[in-house]
């Protein structure tokens, strides 16, 4: 839990440093600090309460035709299953 912790205080931090950086290399920090977020953040396995929940979604949608497919769940997010079992993807492309 403390991993998330500092991930969020860090732009807290940043923002009331005293030091002053050009505006190029806090662009350059922003993108990196986004990047290791979404990293960090999307590539977790088996982590939370509804990952079985997603899982289910996904493995539905493999033997579904299009049409079936509406009968379980929000309409975009089974499209996107839909398409990543297609294309004999993972559910790490959900």
């Amino acid at each position: 839990m403390w991993q998330y912790w500092v991930l969020y205080l860090c732009p807290i931090v940043c923002l009331y440093s005293p030091f002053k950086v050009e505006k190029n290399f806090k662009t350059i920090l922003w993108i990196t600090y986004i990047s290791i977020l979404i990293f960090v953040i999307g590539l977790r396995h088996r982590i939370g309460g509804d990952w079985h929940h997603y899982l289910n979604y996904f493995e539905y949608t493999k033997d579904s035709s299009f049409l079936n497919i509406f009968r379980i769940s929000d309409p975009l997010y089974i499209i996107i299953n839909w398409i990543g079992a297609q294309l004999s993807l993972n559910i790490y492309f959900v």
